[in-house]
């Protein structure tokens, strides 16, 4: 069962000129490296982790409203043990056998232990999605897995949060373990045989919820495949991440961490556990009720003002003007409190 669409074609196409602006620009590529950062977390036990705060890009969803957010990347070596990622990993493959392939990937989405629809003609369709999902990790992954999987999304969840200065959890989006190997599974499994797993792209432009990303690696580079570096395409040069077992990944989903898959050499397997989450946000549930509550204010106001009009046509006129233009101030600024 496929998931909502969950995007936009003013995302896609900000996206899309990201993307040919970062391709013409830098050419040099640099390798981040941990030594010598100096980065703490309260739930941080061993290895290295780097934190760096970076400029936003541009706006994908709202453009036209101004953000106070933070941008950064997160990368933290030994988040998980090698025990866990071996056991996840061990787990992965069995559950990737007789799936359907996307060129390159096969994934398994994972169901979210948060996941709080908010009202409206869609919550149907998200439950029955969520249900499937569930059905579908329990019956290929079994008890162990799903515990396992469970158990580091929540502490990714918490390190996230502390990056992001956030008192609250924050709320899980989306989960799918995901496994890359070249060359391209054929035959009845492969369902999209032109499916470009190495495309760049911002995760927000993909699904408007996302505000955070994390990448958790089930499998290391040059020990299980070569190359298959994860790239953020800054405008001054190409960063590479490369990966290996137990090693996270976070950064926000905007253009700002615009980034690509380099292709793995021929004969290896590239294994990831990928996660989604936004911002906690107080009474989310009511913002779609909220929002039409201010339309229908503003028009019950409009609606009093016309019948008024024979006796003050004047300050009616005025008065008119002065609600259209506030009409959509108060919409947008709902729409961000929802958003963030």
């Amino acid at each position: 069962m496929a998931a909502p669409s969950r995007t936009s074609p003013a995302a896609l196409e900000a996206q899309a000129r990201t993307v040919a602006a970062r391709l013409l620009g830098a050419s040099q590529r640099t390798q981040i490296d941990l030594q010598g950062i100096d980065y703490k977390d309260q739930n941080q036990t061993e290895g290295l982790a780097g934190a760096w705060e970076i400029p936003c890009g541009e706006e994908l969803h709202l453009p036209s409203v101004p953000s106070s957010k933070r941008c950064w990347r997160l990368v933290w070596e030994q988040f998980a043990s090698d025990g866990e990622v071996a056991r996840l990993k061990e787990l992965a493959d069995r559950a990737f056998q007789g799936l359907h392939h996307r060129g390159a990937e096969v994934s398994l989405p994972l169901p979210l232990h948060d996941a709080k629809p908010s009202g409206g003609g869609g919550v149907t369709a998200v439950a029955d999605y969520q249900r499937a999902t569930r059905d579908l990790a329990e019956e290929r992954l079994g008890r162990e897995g799903l515990g396992l999987a469970a158990d580091l999304m929540q502490r990714v969840q918490v390190a996230l949060a502390a990056m992001a200065g956030k008192t609250q959890p924050l709320q899980q989006r989306g989960a799918l373990l995901r496994r890359v190997a070249l060359p391209a599974v054929q035959g009845p499994e492969q369902m999209q045989p032109d499916h470009d797993t190495f495309a760049p792209h911002a995760d927000q432009a993909t699904v408007a919820a996302y505000e955070y990303s994390a990448l958790l690696y089930l499998s290391s580079s040059p020990a299980d495949f070569l190359d298959g570096e994860l790239i953020f395409m800054d405008e001054d040069a190409d960063r590479a991440v490369t990966p290996r077992s137990g090693l996270l990944v976070g950064f926000t989903s905007g253009s700002e961490n615009l980034h690509r898959v380099a292709a793995p050499s021929p004969g290896g397997a590239r294994h990831v556990l990928a996660m989604w989450f936004s911002s906690p946000v107080a009474g989310a549930e009511s913002c779609p009720a909220a929002i039409k509550e201010d339309l229908q204010g503003v028009l019950a106001a409009f609606l009093a003002l016309v019948a008024t009009a024979a006796l003050a046509g004047e300050l009616c006129r005025h008065m008119c003007l002065w609600l259209w233009r506030l009409l959509p101030v108060s919409v947008v600024s709902r729409a961000q409190a929802c958003r963030r």
